[in-house]
């Protein structure tokens, strides 16, 4: 993410952002007339859009593992087509290639340009739908940088829409970029139930002036997590092994009972050894003697 003073994303944060942790005072922090608690809302709708991306997942994968009759090779390349169609929609109708890599290309024009609001819904919705399509057929790929990434769009999306309800021009020119970083540490938040995870990772892709924004994110990504949690009580990782029949726990007690019976193992073979040994000594007297 960060190698030396160079950092994948520059976001350029405006004057006030970058003062916004200074002198400690409220006002400071969560920017002028607490405008930054858009962090709230914004984490109330990554955890609706996290809900969506874990249920649409678990369905897919479910239809899939009830065609008995597929040939395994089926659902990859049904995956990896779909995901490319999703990713050609999206750039005839965004110009973003994102949908078909990482992304990051794609986030940095949204912190220099200035998109309309359906472009924001629809990559964000592009790159969600072609991740879903690859978890769901458990094709080769990431999770991480797509929820982040999508994350990131929909917070675009309710910044564009801030900006057309602020009275104040001033304070309109400057919500656009926080929202995006509030829609990333949201969704992550709210997919994996990372609390600070996401905030760290945040810090390494913009850089340290985004140290201004620490305490908005921290609480945006709180607040993701708690109303996830009652919307759906277990995470996207654990949903994921949950399908595929895996339960760590009971992994790991079977590797501690292994354990066990191993070492006792070794405790029997030491005793056998002894007990040779001892009756080794006790017959070379014998010997010698006769």
């Amino acid at each position: 993410a960060t190698h030396g003073k160079w950092q994948l994303l520059e976001p350029n944060w405006d004057e006030e952002i970058l003062t916004s942790s200074d002198g400690g005072s409220i006002d400071k922090v969560f920017g002028q007339s607490l405008w930054m608690l858009v962090a709230i809302p914004v984490a109330m709708m990554c955890s609706l859009a996290g809900w969506a991306i874990t249920w649409a997942i678990r369905k897919i994968h479910t239809e899939i593992s009830t065609k008995q009759d597929w040939p395994l090779w089926l659902p990859f390349v049904a995956s990896c087509f779909v995901s490319a169609c999703i990713g050609c929609v999206c750039f005839r109708t965004t110009g973003l290639r994102g949908v078909w890599g990482i992304g990051n290309e794609s986030m940095q024009e949204a912190f220099e340009s200035d998109f309309h609001g359906w472009e924001y819904l629809i990559f964000a919705m592009c790159k969600a739908l072609a991740m879903i399509v690859s978890v769901a057929a458990r094709a080769p790929g990431d999770v991480l940088e797509p929820i982040l990434i999508s994350g990131g769009f929909l917070g675009g999306l309710f910044g564009y829409i801030l900006e057309k309800l602020v009275q104040d021009p001033e304070l309109a020119q400057i919500v656009g970029k926080p929202c995006l970083v509030f829609g990333m540490v949201g969704l992550f938040s709210s997919c994996f139930r990372f609390p600070l995870t996401p905030v760290v990772i945040t810090l390494e892709l913009m850089g340290i002036d985004t140290y201004a924004l620490v305490l908005p994110t921290v609480l945006c990504s709180f607040t993701a997590i708690t109303m996830s949690n009652k919307l759906f009580p277990r995470p996207l990782l654990d949903d994921l092994l949950a399908q595929d029949g895996i339960n760590l726990h009971a992994l790991s007690q079977q590797a501690v009972i292994k354990e066990l019976h191993y070492e006792e193992a070794l405790e029997a073979q030491e005793q056998q050894e002894t007990q040779h040994a001892a009756l080794a000594g006790d017959g070379c007297p014998s010997t010698s003697s006769s």
